[in-house]
């Protein structure tokens, strides 16, 4: 047989606790000994609302937030449990830089279509990833890039 536990969780408690003292549900739960749910139950029933950064659908909580973008930055290795990006199977090598400088010396338009205001791609005329020389690029729209490869396939 169960024994059903009643937590006594006041609207003075919750006020005092949640809302003066600034802790999360997960701290007044762990407090009481119920679980965060029983928490934001009992505040929807006094009327307390709750903050921000508590909202429902919140992934995660600021200070977990905090603690792993500290260990990203000391050491940004971290996030990829110590691989390089060199390491990774889908890597091909290079920098994203030949689509910046592309980018900032043209209008912002498909050199196809013209189309203005979408996606924009960077397309080297040659098919060599290497050959990242202003005259190889091409300023193209998602969709035209795809045609175009599409017809080189073919």
């Amino acid at each position: 047989m169960y024994t059903i536990r009643k937590y006594n969780i006041t609207k003075e408690w919750l006020i005092e606790n949640y809302s003066n003292l600034k802790k999360s549900t997960w701290d007044c739960a762990k407090e009481i000994g119920c679980n965060q749910k029983l928490i934001t139950i009992r505040m929807a029933e006094y009327g307390i609302k709750a903050r921000k950064e508590n909202v429902k659908g919140s992934r995660m909580r600021k200070d977990h937030r905090e603690k792993i973008s500290k260990a990203m930055t000391d050491n940004p290795k971290n996030w990829m449990n110590g691989k390089t990006l060199a390491k990774h199977p889908n890597w091909k090598g290079g920098t994203r830089t030949y689509r910046r400088i592309k980018l900032s010396e043209v209008p912002l338009s498909c050199n196809e279509c013209g189309k203005k205001n979408c996606n924009l791609d960077v397309h080297h005329i040659d098919q060599d990833r290497s050959n990242n020389a202003i005259e190889n690029l091409q300023v193209l729209c998602v969709s035209c890039h795809r045609k175009l490869h599409y017809r080189l396939r073919s």
